[in-house]
């Protein structure tokens, strides 16, 4: 089946095995040994459990498989869980932007020790902080839950009602979905639960926020304009936007107000490429940009946050620093992946003085279906 889709095992990235109590401790012995030799490719096991049934499908049908596979490459994901050395299943593997959780038991996560033997409530709390402290390695929060499904060993049932409590407190709206399914085993209560964040995974194999964006930042442009501001671009700037503010054009009415004569509207410092000698871009602009190409996205501004420290005046010579301060991915409302880069620019006069501050956000949003 994995072929038909180009796939192999070594694209598992979860396998649950389904069992009967016809099972024995040797049988469960050789099917890790097959587990051994046909899974682990490249070293990393895929995650999944090991689920006792009452029955199977039929008569006869000993053992039953369910397998995720993924195309993005695997790697498994473990907070120094010791108990798992050695084992066939990572404690949980991440593929492209998901996480795949392996079923989790009540057990010491160093020596495998089952903890709090017959007490359900006690065992949901342990497994359900398990899983947060594997969301919680890859940079996930319960938010980002999507999916859960809990086992309960049928002995355990009447005492089934405790585990919501736990869900509450250690999850959060918007609630993943939940199903709750039936298992044999022995006498003490047991559960075990997987969960898929919904949200991406930082780092993750699709990642908009790659290492070669990550190394951007701290990244630095240097503009030093080759002659004064000059008041008639600040003359022409007050026209275009409609400020008749007399400060822009009459010497007498600055002088008035304590100026020395007329300065430049505050916010031409952010908008003119007059400091930049650049060729034009694709697009016919000449200012700068951080010329990223983020293949299958399209560019949206984010919005700008001015700071002004006094006045531009006619004569200053502008230098204007430019610095990629923090990259960083989120996802819009309509579950689209976004990478946000921030950058800052500080305009300094001749004389070093600080004039204004431009802290500016570019958003790339992915294009439907581009990844």
């Amino acid at each position: 089946m994995l072929a038909e889709a180009g796939l192999t095992l070594d694209h598992a990235v979860t396998t649950y095995d389904y069992v009967t109590p016809a099972s024995t401790d040797a049988d469960r012995a050789a099917a890790e040994e097959v587990r051994r030799e046909r899974l682990g490719g490249g070293g990393t096991f895929p995650a999944g459990g090991r689920i006792v049934m009452s029955e199977l499908h039929r008569d006869g049908v000993l053992v039953a498989l369910d397998v995720t596979a993924s195309r993005h490459p695997r790697e498994r994901v473990d907070p120094g869980w010791s108990a798992y050395d050695g084992a066939t299943r990572s404690p949980a593997v991440r593929a492209g932007r998901s996480l795949f959780i392996s079923g989790l038991a009540a057990r010491d996560t160093t020596t495998g020790e089952v903890l709090h033997p017959g007490d359900l409530e006690a065992q949901a709390e342990v497994l359900y902080q398990q899983m947060l402290d594997l969301l919680g390695h890859v940079g996930l929060e319960p938010v980002d839950l999507l999916e859960t499904t809990e086992y309960c060993v049928v002995d355990a049932i009447p005492q089934y009602r405790v585990v919501a409590p736990v869900r509450e407190r250690r999850l959060s709206p918007p609630w993943p979905a939940s199903t709750g399914a039936l298992c044999q085993g022995p006498g003490a209560a047991g559960a075990a639960a997987r969960g898929v964040p919904q949200r991406a995974v930082p780092g993750g194999g699709v990642s908009l926020l790659t290492d070669e964006i990550r190394s951007l930042v701290g990244t630095t442009r240097v503009y030093t304009a080759p002659e004064p501001f000059g008041r008639v671009a600040g003359r022409y700037f007050a026209i275009a936007t409609g400020d008749r503010n007399p400060l822009y054009t009459d010497d007498e009415a600055a002088r008035a107000a304590g100026l020395p004569g007329v300065t430049v509207p505050p916010t031409l410092v952010c908008e003119t490429n007059q400091y930049a000698d650049l060729p034009r871009d694709a697009e016919g602009y000449a200012g700068h940009t951080w010329r990223l190409d983020i293949p299958g996205t399209r560019q949206v501004r984010g919005g700008n946050r001015y700071t002004f420290h006094r006045r531009i005046r006619p004569d200053d010579v502008v230098t204007a620093t430019w610095e990629i301060t923090r990259v960083e991915e989120k996802q819009s409302r309509s579950g689209a992946d976004m990478l946000v880069v921030h950058s800052k620019a500080t305009y300094t006069a001749a004389d070093g003085g600080p004039l204004a501050e431009n802290e500016e956000t570019i958003i790339f949003v992915a294009l439907e279906g581009a990844s």
